[in-house]
């Protein structure tokens, strides 16, 4: 909070009411600090969210692809996930395309 004059420490002395003034000018901008820094973290609690939804989102896909792929096979999900991930290497796309391929369009590999 800002200070009137006189108490720090330089000898000069604001009228009763500049140094209110003074006073509300200072509380008015730790209002405004608050407001501005609960905002921003507010916008980044969001952007936090909005990406483990994606990676949720994204897990989920992959799990479902990892199942399909190992009921019709027979083959162990550890093994349907190497499977998964080499096809996806070997074709320079990501794993989440292939396992979309997989759950939505039906894709064997």
């Amino acid at each position: 909070m800002l200070r009137p004059l006189s108490s720090a420490g330089t000898g000069l002395s604001l009228p009763p009411s500049l140094q209110s003034v003074t006073r509300e000018a200072g509380e008015s901008t730790e209002r405004t600090t608050a407001y501005v820094v609960n905002a921003t973290n507010l916008h980044l609690q969001e952007e936090l969210n909005g990406h483990l939804r994606v990676a949720l989102d994204s897990r989920v896909l992959i799990e479902q692809a990892k199942g399909i792929v190992a009921s019709s096979t027979g083959v162990s999900i550890d093994q349907v996930f190497e499977a998964i991930r080499q096809h996806a290497r070997t074709r320079r796309v990501t794993l989440l395309s292939v396992a979309d391929s997989l759950v939505i369009l039906g894709m064997t590999i």
